[in-house]
């Protein structure tokens, strides 16, 4: 294959320390409306509906407004993608033709099962139980790639070891 665009090996274990307490976080914004008070302040936004959301007809909305935000979730969200994303996607001690053939499949695996779900969700989620659908979406095909790709790495491993 050509240029290979993995990052560090070190960046798997930053990525398990970023991990763990922004995912803890993360469950506490979703759940318990968890804000830090710090994070307050003005931003720009490139368009502020007034009641119903941008593709609707009957939007009511401004371009380009200043407004009041809280950054808890744009931070904690923006940490648990860092994290995923350096779990995912950090080169292996040992980074070969098989690790790449099975980094691979174990994508296009994450890929199949992630839009099975989200058919599946489409399906049978409405309103805002559908946009807490998309929310977990933005992570599980990572999550279900690093899933696949530990599982095959593992079994791999156990495969040669029993050949020996």
């Amino acid at each position: 294959m050509g240029a290979n665009i993995l990052l560090p090996h070190t960046f798997r274990q930053l990525g398990w320390i970023i991990l763990v307490p922004a995912a803890i976080l993360g469950m506490l914004v979703l759940f318990d409306n968890f804000t830090l008070d710090i994070l307050d302040s003005r931003m720009i936004t490139i368009y502020k509906s007034d009641s119903v959301p941008l593709i609707s007809p009957k939007t009511q909305g401004h371009w380009f407004q200043i407004i009041n935000v809280n950054f808890t979730q744009t931070i904690i969200g923006l940490l648990n993608i860092f994290a995923l994303l350096f779990i995912a996607f950090s080169k292996e001690k040992e980074e070969d033709e098989f690790i790449r053939k099975v980094r691979l499949d174990a994508l296009v695996m994450a890929t199949y099962v992630n839009y099975g779900f989200l058919i599946i969700c489409f399906v049978f989620f409405y309103n805002l139980d559908f946009l807490m659908v998309m929310i977990f979406n933005m992570f599980t095909t990572v999550i279900f790639f690093i899933i696949f790709f530990r599982y095959m790495i593992y079994k791999s491993q156990k495969t040669v070891v029993n050949e020996e």
